[in-house]
């Protein structure tokens, strides 16, 4: 937990002074504001499963222009709700619940890398980027899906998931 502080702090004033800088463009410029913002919004997580979940919702605001909140995606009351959809009951435990953010975290890493307009235009609005997420008129959106199918079932090989399943997915 300290080591995510300090990397915050660190990624804080490397932005800071970025943003103080005269050479960047103004996207850039748009760009680190945002991520400031949202530094600063953003609560300090309590616990591995807010860190987790943090670290998934960082990946996918890397292709989103204005992102949803994040106030609410990290809470202690979605927490609750994302662990108890998962199935069986025993499975309902902080560890799962932190497979699944790191299993998600990898699918929208894998859509981001692999959908050209991530490092173009980007997304407007979350809807606007989950909506391309679950279209099936490319392969980004393709590889995502099965890799969505595979965590919400636990067929893969993060720790935790196997033998369990979640019924939706993580939105």
């Amino acid at each position: 937990m300290k080591l995510y502080l300090f990397l915050n702090l660190v990624l804080l004033f490397v932005s800071l002074f970025s943003f103080c800088s005269r050479s960047g463009n103004e996207e850039k410029r748009k760009e680190q504001i945002q991520l400031i913002l949202y530094l600063q919004d953003n609560k300090i997580p309590t616990s591995s499963s807010q860190a987790a979940c943090f670290n998934f919702v960082s990946i996918e605001n890397t292709c989103i222009v204005i992102p949803d909140s994040q106030s609410t995606t990290c809470s202690d009351s979605e927490l609750l709700r994302l662990k108890n959809g998962i199935q069986p009951s025993d499975k309902r435990t902080d560890s799962t619940l932190i497979a699944f953010f790191s299993c998600w975290k990898n699918c929208a890493l894998l859509f981001n890398v692999t959908n050209s307009i991530c490092n173009e235009a980007k997304y407007p609005t979350t809807k606007t980027y989950r909506d391309a997420q679950k279209s099936t008129a490319n392969a980004a959106s393709a590889a995502w899906g099965a890799c969505m199918i595979k965590c919400n079932n636990g067929e893969n090989e993060e720790t935790g998931l196997l033998g369990t399943t979640y019924p939706t997915q993580p939105f």
